[in-house]
């Protein structure tokens, strides 16, 4: 493949399922010959690229050019990003979470502007107001949930043919789930510590409950948030009987050798998910889900209940706690899901997977837009060979640092907007949730 493809993103965020799967794409792709080119947005505050390529290592092969937004305003943020796509002149872009750098491609003219695919990773109200703000300048929309898909086709009128569902792929495991024989079910949770969408709350009445049933269990949580001051003390008793262990966050390396292979079940309670990319990473080991029927679980059609996970309905943890009990004692019924869980992550969820079904849809736009636009020499680092503000630009930049007087932004969403700058009203996005909740249990009868 010999398309050069140019990756807009935030780099506020270094530890969440996007930043990983953005990650795995610019890999995948690069090892099929893509010519992959960065782009990372730089704030004063939040967006800081070296910290997100400390973290995310194997990107740093890649070219990079940073769009740089330290100025904080929106036309010289937009004029960076359209001084940097005319230097690489990508055939492809990819706008990650950036609502600048689609709107900048996007009022590109002529045989310059490249072509444009949309990645989807949630399905919020601002997600469904941007793609259709923008829809006249997409080339392709990519969701890794159904769900999205089917809300731009129903409501919107969007042509089928610009859809398209690439799930997450995740590595293999590099160990084998280690067996247990004390008999002792382990039990794990990964994800951010927040109420919602994630309902972790429902932590402490599972362990009860699970505890009424006569379940020997442990409990390991990876993850940080505002939840977490509320579940350390919820849990202390149980925390000094090892029963319950928190270990903070963790890179993919670290839950592939010290969290999954430890675990018999992984416990979701969320309200809406776009996958779970830990699901998946967990049925690769074996590990069986235990999951609320999330708002997109049964659109996607992964999970299914007593085949390859439990499932229970969202907001009754004791529900789920029974469950789980249930495996502790039949250990048939655990050992049959654990089989399936993985049968279904090699066939549908491997990384091989999501990088041929991207690398066929930019064959087929590419295809359908002429020869690609190889116009330029290889694309250099910003620091040595391109920067993206003028002289006037820079000095206007100094000028405030030296009076004192930079836009300080209150937050990474202000300092680089992931959407169209629209404030989303509490009743609006309630009312879109129940339309999508809706639009699910009409089209997927499981899910209600």
């Amino acid at each position: 493949m010999n398309s050069r493809i140019l990756f807009c993103f935030p780099t506020n965020s270094v530890y969440g399922g996007v930043e990983q799967w953005l990650a795995d794409l610019c890999v995948g792709l690069g090892a099929e010959g893509a010519d992959i080119v960065l782009a990372p947005a730089r704030g004063l505050r939040f967006h800081i690229p070296e910290q997100y390529f400390d973290f995310h290592q194997e990107m740093n092969s890649f070219r990079k050019i940073d769009i740089d937004g330290t100025l904080g305003i929106p036309k010289v943020r937009k004029k960076s990003l359209s001084k940097i796509i005319d230097y690489v002149q990508p055939d492809i872009l990819v706008p990650v979470l950036l609502y600048d750098a689609l709107s900048a491609a996007v009022g590109i003219k002529g045989n310059k502007k490249p072509r444009i695919i949309y990645p989807a990773h949630e399905n919020s109200l601002n997600a469904f107001r941007m793609v259709n703000h923008f829809r006249s300048g997409i080339d392709a929309v990519v969701s890794v949930n159904r769900l999205f898909l089917d809300a731009l086709s129903a409501w919107y009128d969007w042509p089928v043919e610009l859809l398209h569902h690439i799930r997450c792929g995740v590595p293999l495991p590099k160990s084998r789930r280690n067996a247990d024989d004390r008999g002792v079910l382990r039990i794990g949770y990964c994800g951010k510590l927040t109420d919602r969408p994630k309902k972790v709350r429902d932590l402490v009445v599972i362990s009860r409950q699970l505890r009424a049933n006569g379940t020997d269990f442990e409990l390991t949580i990876v993850g940080d948030g505002p939840e977490e001051l509320f579940l350390k003390t919820a849990f202390r008793e149980e925390s000094e009987l090892k029963k319950i262990c928190f270990l903070g966050r963790r890179t993919r390396d670290q839950l592939y050798r010290e969290f999954y292979p430890t675990l018999d079940v992984l416990i979701i309670m969320s309200e809406w998910e776009t996958g779970p990319m830990v699901a998946w990473e967990a049925m690769q080991h074996g590990v069986v889900p235990v999951t609320s029927r999330y708002r997109g679980l049964s659109a996607e059609g992964l999970l299914n209940d007593d085949v390859n996970c439990r499932i229970f309905p969202i907001g009754e943890p004791v529900v789920a706690a029974d469950k789980i009990s249930e495996m502790a004692r039949n250990r048939a019924l655990f050992d049959r899901l654990s089989t399936h869980a993985v049968i279904t992550a090699k066939k549908f969820l491997s990384m091989d997977t999501m990088t041929g079904k991207w690398i066929e849809l930019i064959q087929e736009i590419s295809r359908s837009s002429g020869d690609t636009r190889y116009k330029t020499g290889p694309v250099g680092n910003s620091k040595k060979q391109f920067d993206s503000l003028s002289i006037r630009e820079r000095m206007m930049n100094l000028a405030r640092w030296m009076m004192n007087r930079p836009y300080w932004h209150g937050s990474s969403h202000l300092e680089w907007p992931p959407y169209l700058p629209i404030s989303e009203k509490e009743q609006e996005s309630c009312d879109f949730d129940e339309r999508l909740r809706s639009l699910e249990t009409q089209r997927y009868p499981a899910s209600g």
